[in-house]
C-alpha cells in the first residue's frame, strides 16, 4: 500500500473505538514527524504492555529507528516504574488529596462500610491529615506525620495553595460532611505541611457543602459548585458557587476567604477543577434538573478567575461526574466515560484515543472506569503522563489500575494496583511517585473502608 494511501486510511480510524476490525492503529500525533506509523497487536483492549504485531510494517527502516520502535511497542508503552505498598494512618474512602511543594496530603474521609446507599452517607467521619514525603529507604515515601482537621468529615476538598512558591507548602481543605440528611461544612483548613500547623476558618466557604472540586490557579485557590443541603437529599440543591482562598504574605497558612464575582455555567456537584495555561477549567457533574438528579456535560473554562472575563462553557459528548482531568504541558486532559477531550487555556483541542476497555455507558454507579471509579480529582501529572485511576463494579472488566496515557506517544500504559480504590484519592509525591490510596472494594458486599496506599515510583 502506498505511503499516502496508507496514512489516509489510518487517519480516518485514529479516533474510532480501540479494536477495529481486529486491529487498532495510533493517531498520527503519536509521531509528531509523520513518518512512522505503528499497527498494534489484535488482541484487545489497547493490550495495555503487550508487544505489538507488525510494528514497522510498510515504513522504510530509514523512517523508523529502533528507538521509535521502543517507545510505541515496549513493556507497558514504555514505562519503568516499581511499585511498593505503604498505609494511610486510618482506613477510610472519600477523602480529599492534594500535592503541594513535592509533599501529599490526604485529609478526611468516612471510617464506615461503603457499598450500598451507605457509600452517599457518612456515619463514621474521620479527621486525619497524612502528610507524605520523599524518602531514600523502600517504599520511595514514608508518613510523615499525621494532625487533625477542625471537624471529622468526608468528601473534603483539598487543593495546593496558589502563590506560595517562595514559602512553606500549604494544603487548602474545604466543605465535605456527615450526611445526605443534615447541613453540610462551610469549614477550611489551612495545613502548613512543613509543621503540620493548621489554620481554621469556621466560615470559609459561602455556603456549607459537599461534592466541591478545586483546585489552585495562579496566586489562589478555587472551590467550585457542590451541593448544599438542607434537611434531606431531596430537599437539596446544587449549587453554582466559586469560593476562593488567598494566601496571606509569608504563606504561613493566614490567608482570606471570599466568594469569586461569578458563578458556574450550571449549577452542579461532583466536577472536576484543574488549571490549564492559567485559566480555571471545571468539568463535568452531577446536577438536578426538574426534580430529577443527573449527570451534567457541561466544562466551564475561565480564563481570568481572578475576574471571570473570558468564560467559555464546551459540551462532553455525554453526561459525566468525577471524571478524570491532568494538565500535561498546558494541555489538560479530561477523562469521561466515551471519550477523552483536550483543552488548552483558549479553548477546546483535539480528541484523543479512550481504549474500549476504559469506556462505559454513564450511570450513577457504573460508567467509564475513570469517571466510574467516582474518586474525586482523579488525576496526576508525571513528566509527560497524565494518569487516572480506574476500576469499575464489574468483575468481567479489567482489574483496578493507574491508568497512564503519554502526552505525545498517545499510547496508554496499565499498572494495576495491589486492591480497588474506589472513592479513594491521588495525590503526587516530590515529581514521580504516585500514591493511590483508601477507597473500598465495590465488588464486594458490606466492603469495608482501606488503608492501604499503592505506591508508583516512575523512573523518567
Amino acid at each position: 500500500m502506498a505511503r499516502r494511501a496508507m496514512a489516509a486510511l489510518l487517519t480516518a480510524a485514529s479516533y474510532g473505538l480501540l479494536c477495529s476490525a481486529g486491529a487498532r492503529v495510533l493517531p498520527a500525533a503519536a509521531n509528531p514527524t509523520g513518518s512512522c506509523w505503528f499497527i498494534l497487536s489484535t488482541r484487545c483492549p489497547f493490550d495495555f504492555g503487550q508487544d505489538c504485531v507488525n510494528c514497522a510494517s510498510g515504513v522504510s527502516a530509514s523512517d523508523c529507528g529502533q528507538e521509535d520502535v521502543a517507545a510505541y511497542c515496549g513493556d507497558d508503552a514504555g514505562v519503568s516504574y516499581t511499585q511498593s505498598l505503604t498505609h494511610l494512618s486510618t482506613s477510610r474512602r472519600d477523602i480529599g488529596a492534594a500535592t503541594a511543594g513535592g509533599v501529599a496530603v490526604f485529609a478526611g474521609g468516612c471510617r464506615d462500610n461503603g457499598t450500598g446507599i451507605a457509600q452517599y452517607s457518612c456515619n463514621e467521619p474521620d479527621g486525619s491529615v497524612d502528610i507524605f514525603v520523599e524518602t531514600d529507604s523502600s517504599p520511595g515515601v514514608k508518613l510523615s506525620q499525621t494532625v487533625q482537621l477542625s471537624e471529622p468529615r468526608g468528601w473534603i476538598c483539598a487543593a495546593a495553595a496558589g502563590g506560595t512558591d517562595s514559602g512553606a507548602p500549604l494544603a487548602v481543605l474545604a466543605g465535605g460532611g456527615t450526611s445526605m440528611t443534615t447541613p453540610h461544612s462551610t469549614s477550611g483548613d489551612v495545613v502548613n505541611l512543613d509543621t503540620g500547623a493548621i489554620t481554621h476558618f469556621p466560615n470559609a466557604l459561602s455556603a456549607g457543602r459537599w461534592g466541591v472540586s478545586c483546585t489552585a490557579v495562579g496566586d489562589a485557590t478555587y472551590f467550585a459548585g457542590g451541593i448544599v443541603t438542607t434537611s434531606d437529599y431531596e430537599n437539596a440543591w446544587e449549587a453554582s458557587i466559586v469560593d476562593v482562598f488567598t494566601a496571606g504574605d509569608g504563606s504561613q497558612g493566614v490567608g482570606t476567604w471570599a466568594p469569586a464575582p461569578y458563578n458556574l455555567s450550571v449549577a452542579r456537584e461532583s466536577t472536576t477543577a484543574v488549571s490549564v495555561g492559567g485559566s480555571l477549567l471545571v468539568a463535568g457533574g452531577w446536577t438536578k434538573v426538574n426534580g430529577h438528579y443527573q449527570g451534567d456535560n457541561t466544562v466551564d473554562l475561565i480564563a481570568d478567575p481572578v475576574t471571570g472575563a473570558n468564560h467559555q462553557t464546551f459540551k462532553l459528548a455525554t453526561d459525566a461526574y468525577d471524571v478524570g482531568a491532568a494538565t500535561v504541558n498546558g494541555t489538560a486532559y479530561v477523562v469521561a466515560d466515551t471519550q477523552v477531550v483536550t483543552f488548552t487555556a483558549t479553548g477546546e483541542g483535539n480528541p484523543v484515543m479512550l481504549p474500549q476497555a476504559l469506556a462505559g455507558v454513564p450511570s450513577l454507579n457504573g460508567g467509564g472506569l475513570i469517571p466510574g471509579c467516582h474518586m474525586p480529582r482523579n488525576g496526576v501529572t508525571v513528566g509527560p503522563w497524565a494518569c487516572f485511576y480506574g476500576g469499575s463494579t464489574n468483575t468481567s472488566a479489567p482489574k483496578p489500575a493507574l491508568y497512564c496515557l503519554h502526552s505525545v506517544r498517545q499510547r496508554w500504559a496499565r499498572l494495576p494496583c495491589s486492591v480497588p480504590h474506589r472513592a479513594g484519592a491521588i495525590a503526587l509525591v516530590g515529581s514521580s511517585t504516585v500514591l493511590v490510596a483508601g477507597g473500598f472494594d465495590p465488588t464486594a458486599d458490606n466492603a469495608p473502608a482501606s488503608e492501604i496506599v499503592d505506591v508508583f515510583q516512575f523512573k523518567l
